[in-house]
Order: C-alpha cells, then sequence, then structure tokens
C-alpha cells in the first residue's frame, strides 16, 4: 500500500495557472509582446515606453537645453521649468489625471510636447557664446537653428524609443544570444567545417593589395555604404519566403498541433475548451508579422555576426603580427594611419593602423553575408538559433490562438486579418 502524496508533491505537480503576468514575461523575453495585441493581454507600447522617454526628456530640459543656453543659468533654467511643468500638467489634466500625477502612457500630446518643450526652450532662453560663435549667422536665426537641432535630436530618439519597445530588440537579442550560445554545442561540428572554409576563402582577399587599395583608404561615409549593402543583402535574402515561411509557421491543421506548439509555454496546462477549432491559421496583423519576421531574420544574423567578430579579431591580429608599414604603403599607396604600437621581438614593431581594420572588418562582413546564405542552403547549419526562433514563433502562435479564444476575439481576429 503506497503513501498518499504529500501536500509539498501534489503542488510539484500541479500546473501553474495561466496568467496575464506570465504569458506577458514569456512573450517579453523573446522580443514578441507586439504578437500579444489584440489578445486583451499586455501593456500598450505607449505604457510601456513612457518610463524611459520621461528620463529622455528630463535630461534634455535639465541637461542639453541648459548647456545650449548657458548665457544665462536662471533664465534658462526658470524657461526648462515652465515648458516641464506645462508639458506635465498639460498631458494630466488633457488625460483627466491629477496635474501632477505620474506619466503612464504616451499619446498625442506628450509625444508633442516632448519634441515642442525643449525646442521652444532653447529658441526662447539666451543662447552660450559657443553656439553662437559656432554659427555664422544672426542671432535670432542661430536659436531657430539650435531648436531645429533639438527637435531633431527629440524626434529621432522619440522613434529609437518606441521601435526597441514595440518589437522589443533588447530582450529579443539578449534572448537571441542565450539560444547562440546555447546552440554552439548543437553546430559545432558544421561551424567547424565551415569556418575554416571561409577563412581560407577570404585569406586571399586578405593579402590582396586591391582590397587594401580600396577599402584600406575608401572614405567612411563610402566605407558604410558597402558594410550596409552587404547587410542589406544578407536580410533580404534571409526575409524571403523561401527562407522563412510564415504561413507554415501559423498553420495549425489539428488540436494536437496547438497541443504540440504549447508545451513549454505558460499555457502548456489549459484545457482542451480553450483550444481553437482546427484547421485555422493563426490571425496576425501586418505589424505583428513583421515582428515575426525580424525575429526570425535577426536569429540568423546574430549568429553570422559571432562568427564576423571571430573573423574579425583574426585578421586584425594576423594583420598587426604579419604587415608592416612599408607593405600597407605599397599596397595603398600612402603612409598608414597608426592606431598604436608595439615593439616587437624582431626588428620592427608591431603596427596596429585603420587601414587593417576597415579591411579585417569589411572582410567580417563578407563572412557575415557568406554564413548567412551558406546557413540557409546548408541542411547542418540550419538548426540551433535559427530552429529554435521557428519554434518559438509557432509557441507565439498557438498561445495567441488560446488568448482569443478565451476572450472571445477569435473571430473578430480572424475577419480583421482576412480584410488585411
Amino acid at each position: 500500500m503506497t503513501a498518499p502524496p504529500t501536500t509539498e508533491e501534489v503542488e510539484e505537480k500541479a500546473p501553474e495557472p495561466l496568467t496575464d503576468k506570465a504569458v506577458e514575461q514569456w512573450y517579453g523575453r523573446r522580443g514578441m509582446t507586439l504578437m500579444l495585441r489584440g489578445t486583451g493581454v499586455g501593456g500598450d507600447t505607449a505604457d510601456r515606453a513612457a518610463p524611459v522617454l520621461v528620463v529622455l526628456f528630463l535630461t534634455s530640459m535639465l541637461l542639453i537645453v541648459p548647456w545650449l543656453t548657458t548665457a544665462n543659468a536662471a533664465a534658462s533654467l526658470a524657461v526648462a521649468l515652465v515648458m516641464l511643468l506645462a508639458a506635465w500638467v498639460g498631458g494630466n489634466l488633457l488625460g483627466r489625471r491629477r496635474p501632477f500625477a505620474r506619466i503612464r502612457h504616451i499619446g498625442w500630446f506628450e509625444a508633442v510636447a516632448f519634441v515642442a518643450a525643449p525646442t521652444f526652450a532653447v529658441i526662447a532662453s539666451p543662447l552660450s557664446a559657443e553656439v553662437v560663435e559656432a554659427v555664422d549667422l544672426p542671432r535670432m536665426q542661430v536659436r531657430l537653428f539650435a531648436g531645429a537641432l533639438v527637435a531633431a535630436w527629440q524626434v529621432l530618439q522619440l522613434a529609437v524609443v518606441f521601435l526597441i519597445v514595440m518589437f522589443g530588440l533588447v530582450s529579443l537579442i539578449t534572448w537571441l544570444l542565450r539560444e547562440v550560445w546555447r546552440s554552439l554545442g548543437e553546430t559545432g561540428s558544421a561551424l567547424s567545417a565551415t569556418l575554416p572554409v571561409m577563412l581560407g576563402v577570404v585569406f586571399f582577399f586578405f593579402i590582396n593589395p586591391g582590397v587594401w587599395s580600396t577599402m584600406g583608404r575608401l572614405p567612411a561615409w563610402s566605407y558604410l555604404q558597402v558594410m550596409l549593402l552587404l547587410l542589406l543583402l544578407a536580410i533580404a535574402f534571409l526575409s524571403s519566403r523561401r527562407q522563412f515561411d510564415l504561413r507554415a509557421l501559423t498553420r495549425f491543421e489539428h488540436r494536437e498541433d496547438v497541443r504540440a506548439a504549447l508545451v513549454d509555454t505558460p499555457a502548456e496546462h489549459v484545457g482542451d475548451d480553450d483550444l481553437p477549432a482546427t484547421p485555422l491559421t493563426c490571425p496576425l496583423t501586418r505589424r505583428q508579422r513583421l515582428n515575426a519576421a525580424i525575429v526570425a531574420v535577426t536569429s540568423r544574423l546574430v549568429v553570422a555576426f559571432v562568427i564576423a567578430l571571430a573573423v574579425f579579431s583574426f585578421f586584425v591580429v594576423l594583420g598587426t603580427i604579419a604587415i608592416d608599414a612599408a607593405t600597407i604603403t605599397r599596397w595603398t599607396g600612402a603612409q598608414p594611419s597608426v592606431i598604436g604600437q608595439l615593439e616587437g621581438f624582431g626588428s620592427r614593431p608591431y603596427l596596429l593602423t585603420w587601414e587593417d581594420v576597415r579591411v579585417s572588418g569589411f572582410l567580417a562582413m563578407f563572412s557575415a553575408f557568406n554564413y548567412s546564405i551558406a546557413s540557409a542552403t546548408d541542411n547542418r547549419l540550419r538548426h540551433g538559433a535559427a530552429g529554435a526562433v521557428n519554434d518559438v514563433i509557432r509557441q507565439a502562435c498557438a498561445v495567441r490562438l488560446v488568448l482569443l479564444q478565451r476572450s472571445g476575439r477569435l473571430e473578430q481576429a480572424e475577419g480583421e486579418s482576412a480584410q488585411r
């Protein structure tokens, strides 16, 4: 006769209930909070962006505005405080909140105030002598010019914060780095076979004088354009439907498919009544489909950049050891730009030059581009982080279906998705 289970054993075996907090945390750690939109779970982007934007707004008003307008510190501080209080109180009154309540949501008024308050504070305050002397224009035009710069800076901050929060880029990259580290053991044999071949190919570019005379002496803006071109080509290839089939990931033919996708998610133990009728495709908005594509493409790019970092480090060290100033001059037709040097054991110092860094950076980006293509076409390299991300996207769709089913919004979401 077996003894009855203890209370601790019963609690240990009992499944955790499906809570909004657990769901939101699960999506947030994977950079997919946008997938919660329409389910009734999860805060709005404007709510989650509010704390960061409040800190940036205070920084602009209390640091940037006084720095640009130090001709009269008291007047500048007074103008900044008036603008700050007007934005704070005005936003709360429009939102029918207490005048000095904490800002928890960024609406249209808060977004306009985020840009307009520092701009008008700079225009209305006496400018510092350094700013006036730096621009050879009449004083009023200088004020308008400084205000335009501050406005552009505020708009840039607003856009970047909303994009980062909307797509959860910080959480996504953190999770992907963990997946890359975990999957290195799984793909180690494939990488050990691929990386030497890749290094062997790009090695001949490294000792090619033509590469040094072009990439080593290319102007900074042109160099960045070349790097950006390689990055965009890799993204375009990895985001093609042949490499990332979102329709297949969001399609569930049977309830068992939904149940299988819910394993290791907060909704793993939901009842059969919470499972939607199948077959069906998870309804997604355009931004949610874009979010899934960003997650899928970024997963492969993170692995590619890890490879690029290894290639970059290898060639920087190789160039410092093996290529001297005379060789760089002969290849590029100009004296090298030395970053630093170390006295070696032989007759010449070891030089770290900008030419070496530029060439190594180009070869690293080329290797990342090459690996992105290889990882999409070589079955040995498709596993790891990229495969894990595909599983996570399918899990996110399954949990979304459960949430829509429980809230009674599934038919509405399907109708909205069909209209798009």
